[in-house]
């Protein structure tokens, strides 16, 4: 294993242990990343391009924020939020074409291989290599279990011996749909790919706008902005879940161009 193989493992595997995730497939993959300290995750529903993933950083305050775009395949979410997350981690540059085959793209991809499907994981499930035949049922009771591509379940297998590069050549050529399929778990990969579709805010910021709309520093039309809904669905939202301002503040008081910064300051406590 090259030098960089070996640190995105580290690092993953290190990442995992912080946030106390084990061996075990990550279910909510946006909610998890979230509780990385000075992340803040994003699915949005439009992106540039064809570009699924990206990350912003503000250096003065040490945040973070990782986005993909909403999407009917839950996969591709879940490589993008864990691929992003890897230049996160390990600091690299933006790339000035997003072409770009470098270093540090094969190491964020390495990164977060062992990060959605790790080798430990693949132990718990089939004990060591050579102890069990992985056909394509168990192959496609691995990608249900860790929420991962076909390509990426076989890649982790044939790696860490599970798998010789035959059998590895013919599971690549398989798709998660097709096993869902063939295997009897259609409805839960529907529901995979709903829940994907969904656009999903920063929570903690938008948390930290209703606390300051509590306070009377904000608007329901800043809340919605920020979470891309209509006001009536905020207001609703926030009448039936008994959340008004504490003193309210006579209009032209209220900022409706926020310090985004100060907000997830706000909220720092909370998280």
């Amino acid at each position: 294993m090259t030098s960089h193989r070996q640190y995105a493992l580290g690092a993953a595997e290190a990442l995992r242990a912080e946030q106390h995730l084990g061996s075990a497939p990550i279910a909510d993959l946006v909610a998890a990343l979230e509780d990385v300290p000075g992340v803040h995750v994003a699915v949005l529903s439009k992106t540039d391009g064809n570009h699924h993933g990206m990350r912003a950083t503000d250096p003065a305050r040490g945040v973070t924020v990782l986005a993909a775009a909403a999407t009917p395949n839950p996969i591709r979410l879940r490589s993008t939020l864990a691929h992003e997350l890897a230049h996160h981690v390990f600091g690299d540059p933006t790339p000035t074409t997003w072409s770009e085959k470098t270093f540090e793209e094969d190491r964020a991809t390495e990164f977060a291989r062992h990060l959605l499907i790790p080798v430990s994981g693949l132990e718990e499930v089939l004990g060591e290599p050579g102890v069990s035949d992985v056909d394509e049922a168990l192959l496609s009771r691995l990608v249900k279990r860790f929420m991962v591509s076909p390509q990426m379940a076989t890649i982790q297998l044939r790696n860490s011996g599970f798998v010789g590069h035959e059998v590895a050549s013919r599971y690549m050529e398989l798709t998660t749909p097709t096993l869902a399929t063939r295997y009897g778990w259609g409805e839960i990969y529907s529901r995979w790919s709903a829940d994907s579709r969904v656009v999903r805010p920063p929570r903690r910021i938008v948390a930290a706008a209703i606390n300051a709309y509590i306070g009377g520093d904000a608007t329901i039309e800043t809340i919605a902005n920020l979470r891309d809904v209509s006001s009536d669905i905020v207001r609703t939202e926030l009448e039936q879940a008994k959340i008004k301002p504490v003193a309210r503040k006579e209009p032209e008081q209220v900022q409706d161009d926020f310090d985004w910064g100060t907000l997830d300051d706000s909220d720092a406590g909370r998280a």
